[in-house]
Formats: structure tokens, C-alpha cells, sequence
């Protein structure tokens, strides 16, 4: 038995660039308060958006350089992008990913800087 259920992997994936990429319990339950709570049993829109971002592009996160935000065309009726943001063990984005959150977005956030095209 874990010693905290919180830290139990609930979905993992590999994202665009063959990195794996793991939500936790804890993490998932973040993604999904309020007020994004239209998040919950959306996993696969965020698996969609690592494996295949908007433009094969993730952009670089202006308050952390551990983050990537990625952006994917969606399904979800009330925007137009799922923007997943994934923290890496360092700033080039080498080793295991961990998803912090999640949400609906109506645009690509100005002033996020693209890496190259993946």
C-alpha cells in the first residue's frame, strides 16, 4: 500500500518528444477544481494535447523555466484549446514530465515565447 494515495500515478503518457509524462492523483484533482471542474473525465483531451500540441509547438512558461504550457485544438465546447502546463526536472525539458494543471483557453497566451517546431 502507498504511503500517500495522493502521489499514485493516475495517467501516464509520452508526450510529442517521447518524454514521459505522469499525473498523479493530487495532481489531477487540482486540474479539475474549480473553477475547471469541466476538467474532470477530460484526461484524454490532455493526453491528445501532449502527444499532438497545436502546431507541433510547445511555448516556454514566462513565470517558471521548468515549465512547458502546450496548447491543443479541443473537443471541449466552451474554447478552443486545451493548455496543459508540464514541469520538467530541468529547463531543457530532459527527463520525466508532471502535469500541474490544465484548463480551457481561448488563445495562445501573449508573450509566451514557442520553442522550435517538435
Amino acid at each position: 500500500m502507498l504511503d500517500d494515495p495522493g502521489k499514485a500515478v493516475h495517467f501516464e503518457t509520452m508526450d510529442h518528444g517521447k518524454r514521459r509524462i505522469i499525473c498523479t492523483v493530487l495532481d489531477w484533482e487540482h486540474v479539475c477544481r474549480k473553477p475547471h471542474e469541466y476538467m474532470e473525465g477530460e484526461e484524454q483531451e490532455v493526453i491528445d494535447a501532449l502527444a499532438k500540441p497545436d502546431h507541433g509547438i510547445r511555448h516556454f512558461d514566462s513565470d517558471n523555466p521548468l515549465r512547458r504550457r502546450i496548447y491543443y485544438k479541443t473537443n471541449i465546447p466552451k474554447k478552443c484549446y486545451v493548455k496543459v502546463v508540464v514541469e520538467f526536472q530541468d529547463d531543457k525539458c530532459i527527463g520525466d514530465g508532471r502535469i500541474i494543471t490544465a484548463y480551457e483557453a481561448n488563445n495562445i497566451k501573449d508573450g509566451e515565447k514557442p520553442e522550435l517546431k517538435i
